[in-house]
């Protein structure tokens, strides 16, 4: 009954609260940022960039070892597919494996999303509205999430940090309307990293130039150079 499975889900990611009958949508949502983060940081070599310590840094290619995990998972044993999922998060939100019990409420771990947190809420950062929520099966493993839109990003920083985002600042700022009045720009987009479907990806004019990476996670280009840099990023560089 859904009691025992919540209860077994609880065991199993090893929770530091048993899950409660509402709290379906946040355990959903505490697993899918550990994905997104997995993806964004989806490097070619070990590091501790954000997630991980030097002593335990996170492993080469994380998305692919926390796809291991879960490549062996019979679809008829329901209390393995949980194991194999929690394996796969322990990948990035226990990379420094010291983590005693998860607590879903909390900032993530796997990323430093209490900073990013408060960056959104203060100074509005343009892509994060409209969130690209999960739409469901059969696009994704995630079930359909309503779209997150302004109205939401107002009332919870309101809320959270008492201040609203100053919509509109970044591009006040940096000018990002005006990318075509410019010149001698060039875009590399880390195809690997979720944030580059709001990239630049195709060149605006003679010079302002847009370049693909296939194997690119987030700003890998811009990482010192290692022997297990993809071909990609190395001709981006050159």
């Amino acid at each position: 009954n859904s009691d025992s499975l919540r209860a077994a889900i609880s065991e199993t990611f090893q929770l530091c609260k048993p899950l409660g009958p509402q709290d379906g949508a946040t355990m959903t949502l505490w697993v899918q940022t550990a994905c997104d983060s997995l993806a964004m940081r989806n490097y070619p070599f070990s590091t501790y960039y954000i997630a991980g310590t030097p002593q335990n840094p996170m492993p080469a290619w994380p998305m692919r070892v926390a796809c291991s995990h879960m490549t062996p998972t019979n679809p008829s044993d329901v209390l393995g597919r949980i194991a194999h999922l929690k394996a796969a998060v322990d990948v990035i939100n226990n990379a420094t494996l010291n983590i005693p019990c998860y607590d879903i409420n909390s900032f993530n771990p796997s990323s430093v999303s209490d900073s990013w947190d408060f960056l959104v809420c203060t100074e509005g950062v343009p892509n994060e509205v409209p969130y690209y929520t999960a739409t469901g099966w059969p696009n994704d493993m995630f079930p359909y999430q309503a779209p997150y839109t302004v109205e939401h990003l107002l009332t919870y920083c309101q809320a959270e940090y008492g201040h609203t985002p100053r919509l509109g600042y970044l591009n006040d700022v940096l000018g990002v309307t005006n990318i075509p009045y410019s010149s001698n720009i060039f875009f590399a987009n880390g195809l690997l990293d979720p944030w580059s479907s709001g990239g630049i990806l195709q060149n605006v004019s003679e010079t302002i130039l847009a370049y693909h990476i296939p194997e690119g996670a987030h700003h890998l280009d811009l990482f010192f150079s290692t022997p297990e840099d993809p071909i990609s990023v190395k001709a981006v560089r050159e």
